[in-house]
């Protein structure tokens, strides 16, 4: 299986991941409000601000501290690993 670090010994298979998404999106704010009412938002940002929003294809919606161009990189298999 093929994870993907998050950061705060967090990690996810990438196969799971769906779709990445700046936080500072309009479209990005909405998904994260309604998983917060549908009770599918993960919080993984060790306390630290959320730079991007993970999708999974379970319906989660991941709150990360990492950039999406981080998570591009890590999932590239192109370094940046903490």
């Amino acid at each position: 299986m093929d994870l993907l670090h998050l950061g705060y010994n967090n990690f996810i298979p990438k196969n799971k991941i769906l779709l990445i998404l700046d936080v500072g999106s309009q479209q990005a704010r909405i998904i994260v409000s309604e998983a917060k009412m549908s009770g599918k938002l993960v919080r993984l940002s060790g306390g630290q601000k959320t730079r991007a929003i993970i999708l999974t294809t379970d319906g989660l919606v991941l709150r990360v501290a990492l950039t999406p161009g981080t998570l591009r990189k890590r999932i590239e298999g192109r370094g940046d690993e903490d």
